[in-house]
């Protein structure tokens, strides 16, 4: 008996801008370049790996694993947890690795981080998201259909798909510039 899921009974929701939707997507599309960049290559055996900070903050999310088909090669696909998932940054890397990505960006993350920290956190955690779950649906993909999930006619009741409902991606990030910092001072307890 009892709910046993290990997500809040209520959840906080905000509308999301285009903005948001695009910085979705744009985060997306960098981090499964980290993703993809070290599946191609060991990344410790990389000296200018261009995202080799943002991968190290991500990586515990992730998992090496042998190829179902070819057992010689590996990729990588996600660890299944739910729950929160606090996922931390260095702001000075991420923004210089997400840049060198993106090159020049009429509208740079950094600034949308700095003037909303709230939707700019909560597009970065569905960026995380969208990508766990696209590495899981690609590993499904790749297993004989006799153990495939995503073959099966009721899929949503398989354990991991009600695991990943469950969890949470909340990025945090330190090293952060002064100007970015909130003075004590600054912070409202009260309502008067």
């Amino acid at each position: 008996g009892g709910n046993k899921g290990i997500a809040p009974t209520t959840i906080v929701t905000m509308p999301l801008e285009d903005e948001d939707y695009e910085f979705i997507c744009r985060l997306y599309s960098f981090i499964r370049s980290c993703i993809d960049r070290t599946e191609q290559q060991d990344i410790m055996q990389q000296q200018n790996y261009d995202h080799r900070k943002t991968w190290q903050s991500l990586s515990f999310l992730f998992q090496r694993i042998k190829h179902p088909g070819n057992n010689a090669s590996t990729f990588i696909t996600a660890k299944i947890t739910g729950g929160n998932q606090i996922v931390t940054f260095d702001n000075k890397s991420f923004l210089q690795e997400f840049n060198s990505h993106e090159g020049n960006h009429s509208y740079p993350f950094g600034t949308y981080l700095h003037q909303y920290p709230d939707r700019a956190l909560a597009s970065l955690g569905c960026a995380i998201g969208l990508n766990i779950l696209t590495l899981w649906r690609r590993h499904q993909s790749l297993l004989p259909s006799a153990t495939n999930p995503l073959q099966q006619h009721n899929n949503n009741q398989h354990p991991n798909l009600l695991t990943l409902d469950t969890a949470i991606y909340r990025p945090r990030f330190y090293n952060l510039s002064s100007s970015s910092q909130i003075r004590m001072a600054n912070i409202r307890t009260s309502t008067e």
